[in-house]
């Protein structure tokens, strides 16, 4: 898996297909689940630093997520992770200095041209930092 892009509000990896093909010639979708959480969590690992967090200090671990699969991925696979808003962002960063602990939904997709297939929300905690 390796980074596609990173605009600041959007990031985006990608990971081969191959590898992760199964047995339908189709994406695995333990694959699929795998890559869709690391984009979040990339994405929040961002969010972090960008805050002035000290992401060597701070454990991020997934609390729960669910993944929506539309259509079977057939080709190179492109999961985007998108920035909660500003508001949603500056609550979590608050109570995480506060308490020293904060929760943030993320939500990424895996696309296929500019479609969304497969869908994905995980609730991340993040503790210290």
């Amino acid at each position: 898996m390796t980074v596609h892009d990173y605009d600041g509000d959007r990031l985006a990896v990608k990971a081969p297909y191959a590898p992760n093909r199964n047995g339908h010639e189709t994406a695995f979708a333990g694959s699929l689940s795998a890559i869709l959480t690391l984009a979040g969590w990339g994405l929040l690992h961002l969010l972090l630093e960008e805050a002035g967090c000290d992401t060597d200090a701070a454990l991020v671990v997934l609390q729960d997520a669910t993944t929506r699969y539309d259509r079977p991925v057939t080709g190179p696979i492109l999961a985007v992770a998108a920035r909660r808003a500003a508001d949603d962002v500056d609550r979590f960063l608050e109570t995480l200095r506060r308490r020293g602990r904060g929760r943030i939904r993320m939500t990424a997709s895996i696309v296929m041209g500019e479609v969304p297939v497969v869908r994905f929300e995980g609730r991340y905690v993040v503790s210290g930092g």
